[in-house]
């Protein structure tokens, strides 16, 4: 019996502290706060009488430390939310508590203790864009950089805490600009630069989502006062390891934080200036000329008018001239082989960075014979039957050439082009000018059907065409496939060995075009001398060891289907004694979709035919919660449509910064589908990525996405009635309702209001030919034109007693270049929770009635060539008026006028500007 009591003593005891530590919840998402967290406290005793619910707490039951304003509102008797008022501050950790003395509805002092830390991101840099592109290994000695920050900063005040240094202990200040000139196109910050893929502040609301960002790149961005553009007062020495320094304690212009830890910049090594090589050079092609190279390219003033101040040559040839092309200089003239000149340089050669040549240098050149080379005109190709019937053999520096030809035919015509892969093979104990592998023509099957020596007499570096007639070598009008072999008769190289040049031709009638797909090959072979097609044509399809996969004899209209085969490589078309193997995987064979009119995706050859379709049973999630991922695998091939039961997969999960969560191989159930749930860490924001893989063979895959943030669901709804349908300008006045989801309006309620209409384009189907309003992609031009215009609107409303907020403003038209206007209306209500739900509705406004279209005219006109002017008239809706209308048209001369302007660090930049003149 008292053991019994004991028990029952226990129990109560412990139930009874249980009870006690759950007396209080205090709900966090996560201990790293958001701008706008809020804390939802839970009590397990009645608060408040049930009158006060919806309705803030006089004194609010939660203490923070630093003190912070807001207030909480009481969700349920026993429930609230504290929402901060503003912006909670950057960098500051909260210690959260309950306020002394707190009792229940019943009076009941609140005894449990409460203890929470929590804390906002510190201050940092979100990313570093390179004005003038990085190379850690030639570095630029005036780095310019674009510093990205999560909070605003202040140039003047950030100066001292940024400077530049390298492994030597060498420091140059920095020169520290603030990036707010919205003109400036030079100084916009892209955000894939961004760490978190945004230019925000903390606490600043996203700006809206470009639609066609490729578009509007050239148009200025706003102004932004959390960048700054960093450049150095004065050009960096040569020297290693230079690093842009960014010191803890950098203030923020808002917030009392500073950059809690030091941020290096990796610039890289600075080079000095300097002559790298200069060196005679004798070229079958640009003949001799002397090469000098510098280590940096030459400035602006190193011309080949005035290189002659800095380079001079001695002796002088004839027909003597130079050529300046960034980093390098080259002099041309008609050089003696054998002869030495002496090339000179002074010093003080400036650089286009500023560095000068610092000391004189000079050095005897001496040109040296080209090297000896025959170089057929093609390797493995094809020619026509009735074409040309010559193939050029170029000698250089070779007298004497024996040229033989073996023949191939059927079969064997595979086995020489396979052979032949072996000539573009190149080992490591050939010379280092030397690119092609001799293929052991002897070892072949075939037949040698003509073999001569040639002589080529044009003298030393005087390169010689020498051609091959097809009707000597194979007979008039044949055809076949010949594989032709030329070398020097006598060695000819330094260490005494002879050179040559090999290459495979199928001379043939025999043209296709085919067209490759999952299931098989589509052939289309015709005459290559009549364009004819033709019937009754034999096809094999081959692999690499010439086996047969697959065969077909061309119908009347020259067609032919052949099977799908992944090893396929060759087909041989043979038609009585003309033969054409035809490499259907080779690139080089491709035509361009693209140019008749047909998208084609890129890709890999083998196009992806097994799918994963992955879903989740919603689309957004907090910190902490679980994703109910599923997935259903399908073999779209026509095969097969389920994929074996069994077959496993790879599941891999990352965050908003490309950071793993969860990567696990699963397996598929016997219907190709599986379940798995997925816990979301605390602390990471954004789009989170799945990635579903298979290995080899299958090849199959799938990717989705969702979104995880910190947010309470909505407890009303927004509804924007659509706007009136006019053309031109129209008054907008909307009645906005904002009612919770029972149907009860809501009361004491703001609505913050905004609007932006942009210039959008006006392109009817059917009228790509057609030119449609203000059709200048050149952002210079249309700011010289200024015709790009924007109208933006904002403004606030109470919500009255029915739940409704009037919204009246003026939507006007573009007034220099008439044309629709995308629209859209963002409405956000803030109830007594202060939850904000926000809503849009997006249309188009139309300027006009109808709009003129312009046939597109080529891009360049001949002089006094007349204008082939033709202009449509169509409707909103996109069809042709029915009734004529008159239009007044104006041509207008653009010149461009480009200056010169001086920018930071001591360089140069170029503006042009557009100068109109109406003919």
């Amino acid at each position: 019996m008292m053991r019994t009591f004991w028990l029952a003593l226990f129990f109560s005891i412990a139930t009874t502290a249980f009870a006690e530590e759950r007396a209080v919840q205090l709900l966090l998402p996560s201990r790293r706060l958001e701008p706008t967290s809020t804390f939802e406290l839970r009590f397990s005793a009645e608060m408040v009488a049930a009158d006060q619910v919806g309705k803030p707490a006089a004194v609010s039951p939660l203490v923070f430390a630093p003190a912070v304003e807001g207030q909480l509102v009481w969700l349920t008797t026993r429930s609230g939310t504290f929402a901060p008022k503003g912006i909670l501050p950057l960098g500051v950790k909260f210690q959260i508590s309950l306020r002394p003395g707190l009792k229940d509805a019943a009076g009941r002092e609140i005894k449990t203790a409460l203890r929470e830390t929590v804390e906002t991101p510190p201050m940092r840099v979100k990313g570093i864009s390179a004005l003038q592109g990085s190379d850690p290994e030639d570095a630029s000695a005036t780095p310019r950089y674009l510093v990205l920050f999560n909070a605003n900063v202040k140039a003047d005040a950030s100066a001292k805490f940024i400077r530049f240094t390298n492994a030597a202990g060498v420091k140059i200040d920095a020169r520290v600009e603030q990036a707010n000139d919205p003109k400036n196109r030079d100084l916009r910050f892209s955000s894939y630069l961004s760490d978190d893929r945004n230019l925000s502040t903390w606490g600043e609301k996203p700006g809206p989502v470009e639609e066609d960002e490729e578009k509007d790149k050239e148009k200025p961005g706003p102004g932004r006062q959390n960048i700054l553009v960093v450049a150095a007062v004065k050009p960096l020495p040569p020297g290693n390891d230079w690093k842009l320094i960014i010191e803890a304690g950098l203030p923020a212009a808002d917030w009392k934080v500073g950059l809690p830890a030091r941020k290096e910049i990796v610039i890289g090594v600075v080079k000095p200036f300097a002559v790298t090589s200069i060196e005679a050079e004798s070229n079958r092609v640009a003949g001799r000329r002397v090469i000098i190279h510098f280590s940096k390219p030459l400035g602006g003033e190193v011309t080949p008018e005035t290189v002659s101040r800095w380079i001079s040559l001695a002796p002088v040839p004839e027909k003597f001239k130079t050529e300046v092309d960034g980093d390098t200089v080259t002099l041309k003239g008609e050089f003696a082989l054998g002869a030495k000149y002496r090339v000179a340089l002074k010093a003080g050669i400036p650089a286009l960075q500023p560095f000068q040549l610092e000391r004189a240098q000079t050095k005897e050149v001496v040109f040296k014979q080209i090297a000896p080379r025959l170089v057929f005109e093609d390797f493995a190709t094809h020619q026509h039957l009735v074409g040309t019937r010559r193939f050029r053999l170029l000698s250089v520096n070779v007298a004497r050439i024996r040229v033989s030809a073996r023949l191939f035919t059927g079969d064997t015509t595979a086995v020489a082009l396979k052979a032949y892969d072996h000539y573009e093979e190149r080992s490591d104990d050939m010379p280092n000018d030397e690119m092609y592998s001799r293929v052991d023509v002897e070892n072949l099957p075939g037949k040698v059907i003509w073999e001569r020596e040639l002589s080529a007499g044009s003298g030393i570096d005087k390169p010689e065409t020498l051609p091959l007639n097809w009707d000597e070598i194979l007979g008039e009008h044949k055809t076949g496939t010949v594989m032709l072999t030329a070398e020097s008769i006598d060695p000819v190289t330094p260490d005494k060995k002879r050179v040559g040049t090999q290459a495979v031709v199928q001379l043939t009638d025999l043209g296709a075009v085919w067209k490759r797909d999952r299931i098989g090959v589509s052939l289309y072979v015709f005459s290559l001398s009549t364009g004819e097609s033709l019937a009754g044509v034999q096809l094999r399809l081959l692999d690499t060891e010439q086996k047969q996969l697959g065969e077909a004899v061309t119908d009347a209209h020259g067609g032919a289907r052949l099977p799908a085969a992944s090893e396929a490589r060759w087909v041989l078309a043979r038609r009585g004694e003309d033969g054409h193997l035809i490499s259907i995987n080779n690139g080089e064979n491709s035509v361009p979709l693209y140019r008749l009119g047909v998208n084609d995706e890129s890709g890999d050859e083998e196009t992806e035919v097994r799918s994963v379709f992955l879903f989740t049973e919603r689309g957004v999630y907090k910190p902490g919660d679980v994703v109910h991922l599923k997935g259903i695998a399908r073999n779209l091939d026509e095969d097969q449509t389920v994929l074996p039961a069994g077959k496993k997969i790879s599941l891999k999960v990352t965050d908003a910064r490309d950071r793993e969560v969860i990567t696990k191989e699963i397996t598929l159930s016997e219907f190709g589908s599986f379940a798995e749930e997925i816990k979301i860490p605390a602390g990471s924001l954004g789009k989170y990525r799945v990635i579903v893989t298979s290995k080899e063979p299958e090849k199959f895959s799938g990717l989705g996405d969702f979104q995880v943030q910190e947010y309470r669901p909505n407890a009303f709804e927004i509804s924007i009635p659509p706007p009136p349908v006019s053309t031109g300008p129209v008054q907008l006045d909307l009645p906005i309702t904002a009612k919770y989801f029972m149907g009860k309006p809501l009361v004491k309620a703001k609505l913050a209001w905004s609007l932006v209409a942009r210039d959008d384009p006006f392109k009817p189907e059917g009228l790509a030919d057609f030119a449609f309003c203000n059709a200048v992609e050149d952002f210079r031009l249309n700011r010289a034109l200024d015709r790009i215009s924007q109208f933006n609107a904002q403004g606030e409303a109470d919500v009255d007693a029915s739940g409704t907020a009037k919204i009246a403003t003026q939507l006007p038209i573009n007034p220099k270049a008439p044309q629709p206007r995308a629209t859209k209306l963002l409405c956000e209500v803030t109830d007594l929770s202060q939850q904000t739900v926000s809503e849009s509705r997006a249309f188009v406004q139309h300027s006009s009635d109808h709009y003129f279209g312009l046939r597109r005219l080529d891009g360049v006109m001949k002089q006094g060539e007349k204008l082939p002017i033709e202009l449509i008239a169509v409707g909103p809706d996109g069809k042709t008026l029915a009734a004529p209308v008159k239009s007044t048209l104006r041509l207008t001369r653009i010149t461009w006028q480009t200056n010169r302007l001086a920018a930071a660090g001591d360089t140069t930049e170029f503006e042009s500007k557009a100068e109109l003149h109406v003919e």
